[in-house]
């Protein structure tokens, strides 16, 4: 047998090991569902044929490197195939679950195991997503950072006072919404216990990006000569603060009586925070 064919055979007969390796995790997932205890015994090939990660990756470098022994097409109908929708809906159910039980629980006080029940999936589901608790953590933070003030508030072309009442409103209801203040009590639950990296990422998901995200759109601002300031970070920064005002603290220390009259005032001070802004820094 020639060196090209050889190759040839080493992809074939890998390929159909690959493929029943794939089988069998699709059985694990399934009698992991089902509750039911799968030992070394029930997954002969997982267990003792699986594929050493240098025949492995000798087999990848001939597929790649011989693409006539085996054709992308064959790999682009496995990757497009009608799985791949329902893959991306178990991540979006494992994040809503995410979304719901840190808040509730801390992030010591949730488990994979709790998530994976309550998004109705495997904890192997939920590892092959996210890889591990700080993972899923941050990516939960990060889309409900997004969803509360995502980046097409700060863009588009706007006069500056509308689009600094965009950003306005949006903050200020975002950092005062109940859920948002969940999350903030799980953390500062967590540091005190001695947790620190948790507040980090709440930090570099929150506060931090929408300080970067602020400082971008007054630089933008003086640019166009909009506005005019030394220090575009220590003005963003003083933005913020004018935003928080002391209705954060009264939400996260349970002081609000009456909804509705707690988020007529959100909105109402985050539009006198941009008419003392622009009164500070409009070009004169």
């Amino acid at each position: 047998m020639g060196f090209q064919q050889s190759l040839c055979h080493d992809v074939r007969i890998g390929s159909a090991r690959v493929a029943a390796l794939s089988a069998d995790v699709r059985v694990f997932e399934r009698g992991q569902l089902a509750g039911r205890p799968l030992d070394a015994e029930s997954l002969p090939r997982v267990a003792h044929g699986g594929l050493g990660k240098y025949e492995l990756g000798r087999i990848i470098n001939s597929i790649f490197c011989n693409p006539d022994c085996f054709p992308m097409s064959a790999v682009t109908a496995r990757t497009t195939g009608p799985g791949r929708p329902k893959d991306m809906e178990k991540r979006a159910a494992i994040l809503d679950a995410a979304k719901r039980l840190f808040p509730q629980h801390g992030y010591e006080g949730t488990s994979m195991d709790a998530v994976a029940a309550e998004a109705g999936v495997s904890k192997l589901t939920v590892y092959s997503h996210f890889g591990d608790k700080d993972s899923l953590f941050r990516e939960a933070l990060r889309e409900r950072c997004r969803q509360a003030l995502p980046d097409s508030v700060f863009e588009g072309v706007r006069p500056l006072r509308e689009s600094l009442l965009a950003i306005a409103r949006a903050h200020a209801s975002a950092i005062t919404d109940p859920e948002a203040i969940g999350t903030w009590r799980a953390i500062l639950g967590d540091c005190r216990q001695g947790n620190p990296r948790l507040g980090q990422l709440m930090w570099e998901e929150g506060p931090c990006r929408m300080r970067a995200k602020m400082e971008g759109f007054l630089a933008i601002a003086v640019q166009r000569g909009e506005l005019e300031m030394d220090d575009v970070g220590r003005a963003a920064g003083q933005f913020l603060a004018l935003l928080k005002g002391d209705l954060h603290a009264m939400r996260l220390f349970g002081c609000v009586d009456c909804q509705e009259t707690f988020e007529r005032e959100v909105i109402a001070t985050a539009e006198a925070a941009v008419e003392m802004f622009l009164r500070a820094y409009s070009k004169r």
